[in-house]
């Protein structure tokens, strides 16, 4: 498989109104994204310059190199002593390069596993871990012109070849959200059909827009031929008007996809729509003030974490896909919670909260907390775990397979970069820091068996 498929008009892009006069809701909204982007992990790789579509082509979606790096004696015993278990992934642009590469590192042996880059100039963002941990999911959007853009799912194996699940050029339209299913064998996806357009102030809307449901998504990109996708619903651009659809969740066995509508003057998603994929049409929508991106599916796909878009509520909502009940999981103090990660076993939510630490002061504390699933209501949101952590750029990355720890990135004060691992464990103060620097530009993780 190689990138010419992405010349093909397959697929599209997440919608981005350009902002005009917003009111006061759509600025505070605006603030609040400002906040999460630093939490909801994305990484551009700057190209010097354009590559030529040639080039691109033949560069988008390398191979990688295959190959290890054997840890040193000291090191490797000092990962035993650990206890830890299981591999960290992580996607990081390397300082000397251009391209996303993901590496592997061993939590028994600390040997480190080049497994694939991304790309010369190759945009990386919206990446999501396979239910099963083999695999990653993520949208690229190539320097081009018109820029193709896709999804690929990649297996976490050196050398690993990319399977382009949807894709399109951006001139046409745009991909806008994809959830996995439970056993990691489809996705449901979002695809606008044309661009918003603005003339003398006024929105006109986009053409329409498609949930599609893919099946037969796995390892390896000789399965396009098996790919199965279907259009499950659509809506026409003069019933969606100025309005934005992203897809957030999908319980693929309940039949229920959860679709979050944004306003099109940019801002915070107002509603989830619930789209029965059985029978093709919309059958609830509830009322909820979320950031789309910050939205979280958990593993079994029976539910979405929603962070409310409100600055500094302090509120992290749970939907039920099937039922679209709306329970509060937890609430931390004067700071938005963002970056939300589920246990495997779908029964925590971890995330991260900023603030500044006392007014004028200018220094950020990063409030990362915890908080079990399971009995929670209506009215009253689970006891929470949070451990207080400084730094601009500190955030929970990933829980372990097991679920006993949760993975914490910290920084300096200031700095974006992760200065070091920790693994705390679940609902107590024990701790353990991983002895191996993050390398520089590092900025997606994931705890995978």
């Amino acid at each position: 498989m190689n990138d010419d498929v992405l010349q093909e008009e397959l697929g599209a892009r997440p919608h981005v109104a350009a902002p005009s006069l917003m009111p006061l809701v759509a600025l505070l909204a605006a603030a609040a994204i400002a906040s999460a982007l630093a939490l909801s992990g994305c990484r551009s790789a700057e190209a010097p310059t354009a590559p030529s579509p040639g080039a691109a082509s033949g560069a988008g979606e390398s191979e990688g190199t295959a190959g290890s790096g054997a840890a040193p004696a000291a090191q490797r015993a000092a990962f035993e002593e650990t206890g830890l278990s299981g591999r960290l992934v992580w996607l990081e642009v390397p300082p000397d390069r251009i391209d996303n590469a993901a590496f592997s590192l061993d939590l028994q042996s600390g040997e480190v596993t080049p497994l694939w880059t991304a790309g010369l100039g190759t945009n990386i963002n919206d990446v999501k871990t396979s239910p099963d941990g083999r695999m990653l999911a993520y949208r690229i959007i190539q320097r081009q012109s018109p820029p193709p853009e896709a999804i690929m799912v990649r297996a976490l194996r050196a050398g690993a070849e990319p399977l382009v699940v949807a894709a399109t050029e951006t001139d046409i339209g745009h991909l806008t959200g994809y959830a996995w299913s439970p056993d990691a064998k489809a996705m449901a996806y979002g695809r606008q059909i044309g661009h918003m357009r603005v003339s003398g102030g006024a929105s006109s809307p986009v053409d329409r827009w498609e949930l599609h449901i893919v099946r037969g998504v796995g390892d390896g990109p000789e399965l396009e031929a098996e790919l199965n996708d279907e259009t499950i619903w659509s809506i026409d651009g003069d019933t969606l008007g100025t309005n934005a659809l992203e897809v957030i969740g999908w319980d693929a066995e309940a039949g229920v996809a959860a679709v979050a509508e944004t306003p099109g003057d940019g801002g915070a998603a107002v509603a989830v729509r619930l789209i029965d994929t059985e029978k093709g049409q919309e059958i609830d929508r509830v009322r909820v003030s979320v950031i789309p991106f910050e939205a979280a599916a958990s593993p079994d796909a029976r539910m979405v974490a929603l962070p409310d878009a409100t600055v500094s509520s302090g509120l992290l909502r749970v939907l039920q896909i099937a039922s679209g009940e709306l329970h509060e999981a937890a609430v931390t103090l004067d700071a938005t919670p963002g970056g939300v990660i589920w246990s495997p076993d779908s029964e925590w939510v971890a995330w991260t909260a900023q603030r500044h630490d006392g007014p004028g002061t200018g220094a950020t504390v990063s409030e990362i907390g915890a908080a079990p699933i399971t009995g929670i209501t209506r009215d009253a949101a689970a006891p929470a775990f949070l451990f207080a952590i400084t730094g601009d750029g500190s955030r929970a990355l990933s829980f372990d397979p097991s679920g006993t720890y949760i993975l914490i990135a910290q920084a300096e004060p200031g700095s974006q970069e992760w200065s070091a691992l920790t693994a705390h464990v679940l609902d107590d103060d024990s701790q353990t820091t991983l002895p191996w620097d993050p390398p520089p530009g590092a900025w997606f993780a994931a705890w995978v068996p």
